[in-house]
């Protein structure tokens, strides 16, 4: 028999100190523990450096990630152990969401989706009208070479070209 998948909300604060690298292996680490345990990513939000509200462990900046997942109680307590342990995790926090959050959660991740893939068909289409401004700026290049090409030079021309070199 599983355990009943429960919604959670997870906090961590890491030292800013560490190498990006360093950061993604912790953050990937936690992920792999949560699908591994038969649960699921809904979100991981990676804020960044920010200032601290106090000073902890002589540090007043911390690198913030949070995290949306679905996961038996057992695999929750399983990753707090991992932030636990780990010496550059400077805090973190896991809640239970309840049903509205998660829903909010959901709508704000469907939401993303949408203004990106909207974003993605405004650039290819701006690719696109460039692609047919410049085939028809080329067009035009060749026909105002074969106009130039069949004109015959007169004397007046030539010498505006020698006057040119000089």
């Amino acid at each position: 028999m599983s355990e009943e998948l429960r919604d959670y909300e997870t906090l961590g604060i890491v030292n800013p100190d560490l190498a990006p690298e360093a950061v993604q292996e912790l953050i990937g680490k936690t992920t792999s523990i949560i699908e591994g345990g038969g649960g699921s990513i809904y979100k991981v939000d990676e804020w960044g450096r920010r200032k601290l509200a106090y000073p902890i462990m002589k540090k007043n900046d911390g690198y913030y990630f949070l995290s949306v997942f679905s996961s038996p109680v057992a695999v929750k307590n399983e990753v707090e152990r991992i932030l636990r342990l780990n010496e550059n995790v400077l805090r973190y926090q896991t809640i239970l969401l309840s049903e509205s959050d998660v829903e909010l959660v959901k709508n704000s991740i469907a939401a993303a989706a949408i203004v990106a893939e909207e974003a993605e068909k405004a650039a290819a289409a701006a690719v696109v009208a460039e692609a047919e401004k410049a085939a028809a700026e080329a067009v035009e290049a060749e026909k105002a070479a074969a106009v130039a090409e069949a004109e015959p030079v007169t004397e007046e021309a030539k010498a505006e070209e020698g006057a040119g070199d000089e």
